[in-house]
Order: structure tokens, then sequence, then C-alpha cells
């Protein structure tokens, strides 16, 4: 049974072409293992060249069939750096009266000799490569390239033909120039199928520096090889003497070849094309024509390069004013259609398309060509792995694009994992194209079943295409190339720029976060200060000093960029005008405790409160007082104590002011801690017991940093005054304020929290008619909190010191958000349209 195409083209890549087993007749080759220098595989024919059979080859040293000063020139010639992708010329040797030069490559698992009688002194061929290289250096285009290397390639070897040999993007190829004797048929401009020839083959043209075949009809000499060997081990890629497949030579045999020399043209370690050189008659070439053709294969590889570099700096000026419109688009700053007109127009010289579309955002947006069939699947589109794809036929290759009006597309993935695509689009017209016989393929039965069969005839064969685009060009696909890569190297830059943004939007976020803070801190306090106040000026002084505390303590957060304060230079600043500097110093030489951010304001409350007092009624308040300040951390708990001597003695006061309050209630609040407040004869002393997590900075989940809501009034489930309420606030201050509003606004009952797993236990052992959450609890954040409450029918309103955008998760949303600090209107009303309701 016939297989089908695809299964015979991939019988043809699986043929062992690099190591045949066989060689050509116009020399000898060995094998040599490189531990042992032994020879472990002989061609046949050399009983005939030699005079020793392949028995009496293998297994011999080749210092034994060459000679000590042989051997030694080999090994010199296998340390070159280049001997596994050049053959060496290492000894010309008399064997069985016959003069032969050797020449050594090697191989990942063989040295490999090849002998071939001596070539004649061809003093012409220097001339003639060097005519090649002054002529390059006037050419501007392939063309150019092209036209000069079959003009002198034609006069070096002789041949009745030379074919400069153009591989095409859909991996077809054509004859782009040619020189001939006058009797040969001319091959110019025709076209040839991809599989004439296969991956496997283009493979191995590319690695290699030159390819002969002498006499097409005359059989190939097998190897013999030792027991240790087999034919795979043996890699004749570099191989001068190379045999050739079966059906390589029946498909020159049927283009009336008989030898031919293939030079490969090697672009970024690619085959790019071939020079190929035909011949009706055999003819063996001798060694110093194949050097010439080979040195000549490195330097047209080396122009076609040049002038493809050349030809794609000529469209660098658009490339980037392409990359920049893809650059717009990504940040935004053109629409889908604006871009799409600018995209179009910008590329249109140099990439000529009928349509164009781009996926951005999740969707398709078109223009031109493209506009028309926007109502066609374009998920069909989906099935095509980016980066690059173009077809000029792509209903046939992509059946669920059946829109035979837009047979051609060019689709260009870019951004991450390609959510940003570009699509060229073209539509169909007829042409004629000329190929060098029919390019249907041939399958015909073997020994082996079915096998691809070279086409009988090489005539000329017209073939009229309709329904198809015309053909994306070795230009286009390049330019496409081109755009892609700096399209990608723009987008990391927009990229960059989107994040620095970002980066931006969360800092101010944060900043604003913490000024709001502030705000609502010195409002707490100017309202605490007013409570426990005796008389106006008393209340003036002490909410002066308290605030000149939070500005001590901002600077300090300033300079330390925002990112917590040393709790030595929270101390230091405010015992700095009371304390000798020497004694300040021994503070930094305590354990390093680094405040976090959000509470660097309290602990300097504390201070300042501490400080105060001593001033006032402590220690220092006479010369002999002294104040010490120590901390330890012992199994995750900070252990801080203030301690005064040499002052009068403490007393409790009869009255409990907002400083003493503070120092009573503050941190245990905050941190759930605990502190020992000492009224002793020597002096006053204070001992907190605070767990490290929150108060430490990189103790701290800061996770929640790109969090932001902003006030959004909505309406609350309850309809009667609330009688119980829940406040959950990580700064004492802030809490205290909230609770007060609350009872205020006719509240019986607050109950405060610092923390989720706190608010967790209330809410688990009480019922609220109302709650009150801070969104951002010290690295914690509280809308599973709000889900609890929602859940539980129990209006809730977010507390935030963030900006406006909403993060507020969506099934959240239906919440009320008062921002930071709280407007007791806000609240009122939020509370009144609640009794409305």
């Amino acid at each position: 049974m016939i297989r089908a195409d695809d299964e015979v083209l991939a019988q043809c890549e699986s043929e062992p072409i690099e190591f045949p087993g066989a060689i050509h007749d116009f020399g000898f080759l060995l094998a040599v293992d490189p531990e042992t220098m032994t020879i472990v595989a002989a061609s046949q024919n050399v009983e005939r060249l030699l005079a020793f059979t392949t028995t009496e080859l293998i297994g011999k040293h080749v210092r034994s069939i060459f000679g000590s000063v042989v051997h030694h020139d080999m090994r010199n010639k296998l340390g070159y750096s280049t001997i596994a992708t050049r053959r060496e010329l290492f000894a010309t040797h008399i064997l069985n009266a016959n003069r032969y030069q050797l020449y050594v490559h090697t191989t990942e698992k063989l040295h490999i000799i090849e002998g071939v009688r001596p070539s004649l002194d061809r003093p012409e061929l220097q001339d003639r490569v060097a005519g090649i290289t002054v002529g390059l250096q006037s050419t501007t285009s392939l063309q150019q390239i092209f036209e000069l290397a079959v003009s002198n390639v034609h006069a070096i070897c002789e041949y009745h033909r030379v074919m400069f040999y153009r591989f095409l993007p859909d991996g077809s190829g054509e004859g782009v120039a040619e020189r001939r004797s006058g009797h040969m048929e001319p091959m110019l401009g025709l076209r040839y199928p991809a599989w004439d020839i296969p991956e496997r083959a283009r493979k191995l043209y590319a690695s290699t520096p030159i390819r002969v075949i002498a006499h097409m009809r005359r059989d190939d000499i097998p190897l013999d090889f030792s027991p240790a060997y087999a034919v795979e081990d043996l890699v004749l890629s570099q191989a001068v003497l190379r045999g050739t497949s079966t059906v390589h030579r029946e498909y020159l045999t049927n283009m009336g070849i008989s030898a031919t020399i293939t030079v490969p043209i090697v672009v970024e370690k690619k085959l790019w094309g071939l020079i190929a050189c035909h011949h009706e008659e055999p003819h063996t070439p001798d060694l110093k024509l194949l050097d010439a053709m080979e040195l000549c294969g490195h330097i047209l590889s080396f122009a076609v390069t040049q002038q493809l570099d050349r030809d794609r700096r000529s469209y660098a000026e658009p490339i980037a004013a392409a990359v920049k419109e893809v650059v717009s688009l990504r940040t935004r700053l053109l629409s889908e259609s604006e871009f799409l007109s600018r995209i179009s127009e910008t590329c249109q010289p140099w990439l000529a398309h009928d349509g164009v579309a781009v996926f951005s955002e999740g969707h398709w947006t078109s223009e031109g060509l493209a506009a028309d069939v926007l109502s066609t699947d374009w998920a069909a589109l989906a099935e095509i792995e980016p980066p690059l794809y173009w077809s000029h036929e792509l209903p046939t290759v992509l059946p669920a694009w059946n829109v035979d009006a837009v047979p051609g597309a060019m689709l260009l993935g870019l951004g991450d994992k390609h959510d940003l695509r570009l699509l060229f689009l073209r539509g169909p017209v007829e042409q004629t194209l000329t190929w060098a016989g029919s390019p249907k393929k041939d399958i015909v039965p073997d020994e082996d079943g079915v096998r691809l069969s070279p086409r009988k005839s090489f005539a000329k064969y017209q073939q009229l295409v309709n329904g198809k685009s015309e053909e994306w060009s070795l230009t286009d696909v390049a330019f496409a190339r081109q755009l892609l890569a700096e399209g990608q190297r723009g987008l990391g830059m927009a990229g960059t720029v989107m994040q620095q943004k970002d980066n931006l939007r969360i800092l101010a976020n944060e900043l604003n976060h913490r000024v709001k803070n502030i705000l609502a801190l010195g409002k707490s306090l100017a309202a605490q200060s007013k409570v426990h106040a005796v008389s106006p000026e008393s209340y003036a002084d002490s909410l002066e000093r308290r605030l000149f505390s939070l500005s001590a303590a901002h600077e300090l957060l300033i300079k330390a960029d925002m990112t917590g304060v040393a709790l030595a230079d929270i101390v230091s600043a405010e015992l700095q005008p009371y304390v000798p500097a020497e004694r300040l110093t021994a503070l930094h030489e305590q354990p390093a405790i680094i405040v976090h951010p959000d509470i660097v304001a309290m602990v300097a409350l504390l201070m300042h409160e501490l400080t105060s007092n001593a001033v006032k009624h402590g220690a220092l308040s006479v010369a002999s007082g002294r104040v010490t300040v120590t901390w330890q951390v012992v199994a995750g708990e900070l252990q801080l104590d203030w301690k005064e001597t040499g002052g009068p003695p403490a007393t409790r006061p009869s009255r409990t002011g907002f400083g003493m309050e503070l120092l009573e209630k503050a941190l245990p609040y905050e941190f759930g801690g605990t502190v020992d407040i000492q009224f002793e004869r020597q002096g006053f002393g204070v001992r907190y017991h605070i767990p490290v997590k929150g108060f430490v900075a990189d103790q701290l989940d800061t996770s929640d940093r790109a969090y932001n809501t902003h006030l959004k009034e909505s309406g609350m489930s309850a309809t009667l005054i609330p009688n119980r309420a829940l406040v959950v606030e990580d700064s004492y201050l802030i809490a205290a304020e909230h609770s007060d509003a609350l009872e205020r606004a006719g509240v019986a009952t607050v109950d405060c929290a610092s923390s989720v797993d706190i608010a967790a236990s209330l809410i688990e052992k009480r019922r609220y008619d109302l709650a009150l959450l801070d969104i951002n609890l010290r690295g914690e954040l509280s809308f599973p909190l709000a889900e609890i409450l929602d859940g539980q029918s129990v209006p809730t309103i977010l507390i935030t010191g963030y900006g406006d955008s909403d993060n507020v998760p969506q099934h959240l949303k239906h919440l009320p958000v008062l921002r930071k600090p709280l407007d007791e209107e806000a609240l009122s009303a939020l509370l009144l349209r609640q009794q409305e309701r």
C-alpha cells in the first residue's frame, strides 16, 4: 500500500547520508582509533591502490604503514584547533609505486585519513580567487554577488554549468544566476520544491565545506570495519571522498549530469544557498581545485552575510519607527485603531500587505482587508504558534481559516507569552510559477515498500496558481524578523517603563497611606490631649510637644528611606537634650532592633511621654538623676525596660492623664503584649513584653502593599442604631478616636482589636451590629474579617489610609469605604442612612 506523502518524506529524512559506509573511487580512506592510533576501518580499494588488503590494514598502527616521519607529521596536524572542521594535508607519500597526498581530519570518535593522487600546480587558481575578492568590494546587492560568483567559479572549475541556488522562505529554491556552455539547457529562474533537498541533507551541507561526485554511474567503494566499530561510528561529513545516496545519484542522472562539485553558502550557521557545478562527463577534480572552490565558498558566504546585514541596516529607520508604535500601544499612548493606521503606513513600503490586525488586551482589532474578515473565526489563528509564522496559502495549511479572500498571513508574536500579536494579511493573486520539472511527488515501490523517486524530467514546467497570495519574499521575512527582534527589545523597555510607573504608583499610594495615618494620628492626639488637658495653656503646650515628637520620628523615617528606624535612634532623639552623649552611645551597643515604619510614630510618642514625665517629675528633674533604657529579644518577644534612678521617689498620680494612658494601653493593645509599670522609692520604671512580629520591620509580611482603596459609598443592611460595634485598627490612638466617634453617634458598646486574630476571636464570642475595619493592619489585610462579618449580615465599613485606586476584592465592593483621617460627619451620614433604611 502506498504511504502518505509525509511518511515518504520522513523516510528521506531518515536516510543516514552522513555515514554512508562507502566512498568514491578516486582515493582511499582509513579510520584510526585516537587512543591506540590503530586502523579500525579501510576502504575496499586499498588492495588495488596500496597493495594491502583491508584485513592486513585493520589493527595495524599507523606508524607501521606510513613510517615514523609521516606518523609524526600527522600527529602535529591533529593538534590544530580547526582539525574537526577542516582537512589538513600532512604528507605526500609513495605506496605501491604510487604517490598520494594524505589528508587528515577528526570526528567525535575517529581520525580519518584520505589519500588522493597529487594535484598539478595551478597558479591561475590563486588569481581567480583573488579576482572574486576584488570584485566583491564593488558589489552593492545580492544579485551582483550571485553574478560575480557564477562567472568566476565557472572560469575556475571549467564545468559545463555553474548555478547559484538560493533557498526561499518556504524551503523551496530557485536558480538566481547561471553560467553554462552553449549546448546546456538553461535552468536560470527555475523553481525547485523543498523536498528536493531534505532537511537532513541541508544540515549536513551547512557543516560540509565542499561536496564532490566524480562519476555518477560508478559504484561507491564499501568500507570494512574492525569488530569493535560499525558504519554509524564513521561520520564522513568532512570527507571529500564521502559516498553518495542512490536517490541523489538518480536525481542528478535524470538531469543529465555525470559529475558535480557543490559548494554550500552558509549564513549564521545555516544553509542559505548552494553553488552547483554540473558536468556532463565524469570528471575527477584535483585537490588544488577543491581547495580553491572551498575558499570561494567561505568568501562568498561572508559576502552574502555582509550584504544581508547592509540590507537590514537599510530599513533600520522604519523598524525603529514601527517599534516606537508598538511601544506606544503597549504603554497605552495609542489606541488599537491609531496603532494599526500608523504601523500599516510605516511597514507598507518594506512589508507589502492588504490588511493588518493586532491582538492586544485579549481582543483583535483590524484594518483594511483584515477588517473585511473580522467576522470570521479569528480563533483559528490561536492554532498558530508565534513568534514568527507566515504562509501564502492559509486555507490549505490551516483549514479552520476558511476565508479564501485572505490566503496570505504573516504573524508576529510579541510580548510576554506572545500576548501582543501583529498580523499582516495579503489577498489572493493569480501567478505563474516556472519549475524545473513537475513539482509533484513521485512515489514508487522498492524493496522496503515505497520511496520518493527523483523527477524524471527537469524541463520547464509552468504552474498557474490561484487562491494563494503573493509569496512572502526573503526581504519580507528578514524585515519581519528584524521587527520581531527589535520589537521584543522595545517591549522590554516598555515593560520597564510600566514597572517604573507601577512602582511610582505604589510609592505614591504608600506615601498617601502614611501621610493619612500621620494626619489621623495628629487628629487623635489633638482630640485626646484636649480631653485630658487642665487648661488651654497646658493643652497647647502638650499638643505642641507631641507634634514635635511626631515630626522628629518622621525625619528619622525619611533618613531611613521609610524602611524602618533603629530603636536606639528613636530613644536617642527623645533623650538627647537631657542625657550626656556617651550614655546615648551605649544605646547603640544593644541588639539592633529596627522598628517597623508603621509604628515608629507610636514608639516615638511613648518615648516622648516617658522622657517628659522624667523631666517634669522623675529622674531627669534633678542633676543626680539617671535614666537607663535597655532591651533584648527572648523567645520571640522584645523586652523593653525604662528605669529611672537618683531622682525623687515615684508615686502613682491621683489623676490618670493622656500620657499615662498611652504608657499603659498603647503597646499592649496594638501588639497583644504586657506592661508592668513600677512606682518605687528609687524611681519610676516600665517593662514591656512585646511580640516581635509586627514590631520589628524585617519580621513583617508586606505583601499587602499593592492594596489600595478609595471612598465608595453604598448602603448597609441593618436598620437599627448599632448596640455593639467592633473597631479593628492597629493604632491605639486611632482606635480610641474611632471608638469615641461611635459612642458619640449613639453606639452603646465598642470593642477594639488591633489584629485579624484578636478580632476573629471577638467575633466568635459576640454578635456585633456594626464593624469598622482598617484594611491594612500592619502586615495583614482585614478582608477575611470583612467576609465573615458580611456573611453574618453585619454592617461593615472599611477604613483606609491609601489613595483612590480601587483594589478591594470584587466580592466586597458593595461595602462602604471611608478614608483616613476619619471624617466623623461621613461616618454619621452612613449611620443615618442605615437608620433610614
